[in-house]
């Protein structure tokens, strides 16, 4: 398997700003009292409790269920570690530095919760739901997999402006803490006639642009005969992380 040291650096870096922010809220307590539900409120040493039906419980209710998020996503992103340490791989000792652009795509395509949604509308296609999403092959699903194991958000089918030339990327993963994001591209039949000829298209404008491969996105492949497996998927998405968060 591809050195994943960058990999596990950047999920601790993830835990400690999770830590960071958990650390900022107040105790709180969600009491089931039937009709009277209230939080208990715990600052400063000072212990207050409000009704859930009032504006400060709804305040303080507010709070408790973002604490909760944050608390169920440091708890998946400790169990991703402890998968990922179970190969005994050595983490880095590395620091990731947030202010540094780790990739282009910013830059040339805008802020990532700015990329539009433009969903593959062709008549033909498969439809594979995963986590709310409609992807459009198994193996894209499996690609999906990789990034939720990873804790990396990721937009299905958004669209990538070149100016004449646009298409919509099967993923584009984001690096949350920092803001950067990249392109993965999956091609997923016979490399041949006009899917070939889209394939090109599309690694001759990202290169036009300056976008580097395995660093601003990444191509992975599979046909009839050879399957694109989970090794193959992640040792790729393993590759370019590295690539990004070792800059």
């Amino acid at each position: 398997m591809y050195n994943n040291a960058e990999i596990l650096e950047y999920l601790e870096f993830k835990k400690d700003c999770i830590l960071k922010e958990l650390a900022k809220y107040p105790k709180l307590y969600f009491l089931h009292r039937g009709p009277n539900e209230s939080i208990k409120v715990i600052y400063q040493g000072e212990c207050h409790e409000h009704r859930i039906g009032n504006a400060k419980g709804q305040k303080f209710l507010e709070i408790y269920k973002r604490k909760r998020q944050l608390e169920n996503k440091l708890r998946g992103i400790e169990a991703s570690l402890k998968m990922l340490r179970a190969g005994k791989i050595t983490p880095a000792t590395r620091a990731l530095h947030p202010s540094v652009p780790l990739t282009s795509c910013r830059k040339l395509f805008g802020n990532w919760d700015d990329l539009v949604i433009r969903p593959n509308t062709h008549t033909d296609r498969q439809s594979h739901l995963h986590n709310g999403i409609d992807f459009d092959s198994k193996t894209e699903v499996d690609i999906a997999k990789i990034y939720d194991l990873l804790h990396i958000p990721y937009k299905h089918a958004a669209v990538i402006n070149l100016g004449s030339y646009q298409f919509a990327a099967d993923l584009v993963p984001l690096i949350e803490e920092t803001g950067d994001y990249f392109i993965h591209e999956h091609f997923g039949r016979e490399m041949v006639g006009s899917y070939l000829n889209t394939a090109t298209d599309k690694y001759q404008n990202l290169s036009r642009r300056g976008l580097i491969l395995g660093r601003d996105y990444v191509f992975t492949y599979e046909n009839h005969d050879n399957y694109a497996d989970t090794a193959y998927l992640t040792n790729t998405i393993f590759w370019i992380m590295t690539n990004i968060l070792g800059k």
